[in-house]
């Protein structure tokens, strides 16, 4: 009996373009869940620094005003990177003789 290579790569390539098809959101939902879940572990760790006293909080150079501010953006924005510039904001602030916000 003949064997027909074109066949069978018709037939692979098929099943390839087939698998792309539904694979292709599959894998679009599966990185938007793994990247949420990493977003959300992160921001509990954020969170965690609340339960730090005012010296420490002092020390490690933000306010507790400051973590509560970023502990309530959308989960899609970086709050430890939020957390950064409003510090440096206000460090800033601070060393031109700016009174507080």
């Amino acid at each position: 009996m003949a064997h027909c290579t074109h066949c069978e790569l018709n037939l692979h390539n098929s099943t390839q373009h087939e698998a792309s098809t539904w694979l292709a959101p599959v894998s679009k939902l599966w990185h938007r869940l793994a990247n949420g879940a990493g977003a959300w572990q992160r921001r509990r760790k954020l969170t965690q620094l609340q339960d730090l006293d005012d010296k420490m909080l002092q020390d490690i150079g933000v306010t507790r005003a400051e973590l509560h501010r970023v502990t309530r953006l959308p989960l899609s924005v970086n709050a430890a990177v939020e957390l950064q510039k409003l510090a440096l904001s206000r460090r800033q602030r601070e060393f031109n003789g700016e009174q507080p916000r």
